[in-house]
């Protein structure tokens, strides 16, 4: 399982996944519209892959289309107080510190 941002990411990457003959399902999709399109964990879409045999090799073509660090739009965990920061933000709410790289 594949937690998306938002669902154009999750039909794109379910493309990139249906190229590659992997078939996969995106659920929970009418949740992000009923969160008000804020990304809140519970209401992301999820991209499944039927077959459990080919979720390695899903999770691979996935990470290779996926942006690393901070444009991951993942939140992240602050070094020097443990704050959990959403993506956005370039130094920590909290103490300052900065994000890192």
């Amino acid at each position: 399982m594949f937690v998306a941002q938002h669902p154009a990411e999750a039909h794109l990457l379910k493309g990139v996944l249906d190229s590659a003959g992997i078939e996969s399902e995106i659920r929970h999709e009418a949740l992000f519209g009923a969160s008000g399109g804020v990304p809140v964990n519970e209401a992301r879409p999820e991209i499944w892959v039927v077959d459990d045999e080919r979720a390695a090799e899903a999770a691979a073509l996935l990470r290779q289309q996926l942006p690393t660090g901070l444009e991951a739009g993942r939140p992240w965990r602050c070094a020097s107080c443990g704050e959990t920061v959403e993506a956005q933000f370039t130094a920590c709410w909290k103490c300052g510190a900065d994000a890192p790289l």
